[in-house]
């Protein structure tokens, strides 16, 4: 069976937990062995209570944090990463251009409810 998770906070708890995706609660759901396919959409999402600027370089510690941990993914998993919130983007739109070089392939404008 394969398994398609359109949402977790992944991204982002990996790296301020320092796990790996190895770790079992990272890995929702715990029964992940028994799909023959994992794939998730792993969220990194901005605190309300950063900056655009902290926001933005956590993003990029948290997605450097992350590729060096890959070699970690069971092999019947795999995933895509995505921001919720634009407010990592500051006032500066380049920002999208350095965002989808980090592999970012879903980006949602808004996250809980608050415009960035």
């Amino acid at each position: 069976m394969k398994y398609f998770d359109l949402h977790c906070d992944t991204f982002l708890n990996l790296y301020e937990d320092k796990k790996g995706f190895d770790d079992p609660q990272i890995m929702a759901p715990p029964s992940l062995q028994s799909f023959d396919k994992y794939t998730q959409v792993a969220a990194f999402w901005s605190a309300h209570s950063k900056s655009a600027d902290e926001c933005y370089d956590t993003f990029l510690r948290a997605s450097e944090y992350i590729k060096e941990r890959r070699h970690l993914l069971p092999d019947n998993f795999s995933y895509i990463p995505a921001v919720e919130g634009g407010k990592l983007l500051g006032e500066d739109i380049t920002r999208v251009k350095r965002i989808a070089d980090e592999g970012v392939r879903v980006f949602t404008l808004v996250w809980a409810g608050l415009c960035p």
